[in-house]
């Protein structure tokens, strides 16, 4: 088990990315993907920014354009296209409060180039990741509970095959958090690995709620499989105190 930390450079938390919303390009084709995950939007007569979840995705981007990709004030993804090689678009094109996340360039037929926009000095905690292997395998299917020794919250839950699934069904891996013993699964915190999925596939979990953690309470990361075969390092994303 180890644990990476990163720690942010700012103490004041205004708007931007608290954590993921990166765009991956993809091998062929118009459709991008992006990760889940936190961000800050600005409010409507507000100098108070509201914190938005948002979920892993994709979208559609029209071939030989400009694509500028954005996070608007309800937390939804969205995007705003011109002819290639024009000017960037304004704030005010994609709202005073909104964010802008990446800029996608597209040919006739495929995306060729991503370019990351967001701004990550949004400040925040800082930012730690607890790696934890789970098995599918006969006689090792378990909670795999973890003592968190600091208050935190779990901003995502990532998970990467180290060993091809078994066929027919599905392997998950459940986030509970316990109080005094008594464990509460995390909303939107269960990871789902498709049947038969292959060394290296990843998959992602972007809790909404019941994901505070007081110092000194457990995690547990339980992995599940009818038909038993596999496993997979799950990394748990968290922020933290300072």
């Amino acid at each position: 088990m180890e644990r990476a930390e990163r720690t942010g450079l700012l103490t004041e938390f205004g708007r931007g990315v608290i954590y993921g919303l990166i765009f991956r390009k993809p091998t062929s084709g118009l459709t991008a993907t992006f990760e889940g995950g936190y961000a800050r939007v600005g409010v409507a007569n507000s100098t108070t920014p509201a914190e938005k979840r948002v979920a892993a995705g994709t979208i559609v981007i029209t071939a030989s354009k400009d694509a500028y990709l954005y996070l608007d004030s309800t937390g939804t993804v969205a995007k705003t296209e011109v002819a290639l090689g024009a000017a960037k678009p304004s704030q005010a094109d994609i709202g005073v409060n909104s964010e802008f996340l990446a800029k996608l360039v597209t040919d006739a037929t495929d995306i060729t180039s991503v370019t990351d926009l967001r701004n990550t000095q949004a400040g925040h905690g800082r930012i730690t990741t607890l790696e934890v292997p789970v098995s599918f395998e006969t006689g090792e299917q378990a909670d795999n509970p973890t003592r968190i020794g600091y208050n935190a919250r779990v901003l995502a839950i990532l998970a990467s095959v180290t060993k091809a699934l078994a066929g027919v069904d599905v392997g998950t891996v459940t986030a509970s958090i316990g109080e005094n013993d008594v464990y509460t699964a995390v909303t939107n915190g269960v990871i789902s690995l498709a049947l038969s999925s292959a060394l290296n596939a990843r998959a992602e979990a972007i809790p909404s709620a019941l994901h505070h953690i007081r110092a000194g309470n457990s995690l547990k990361l339980i992995s599940a499989k009818t038909t038993a075969g596999g496993k997979a390092l799950v990394t748990v994303v968290l922020e933290t105190q300072r």
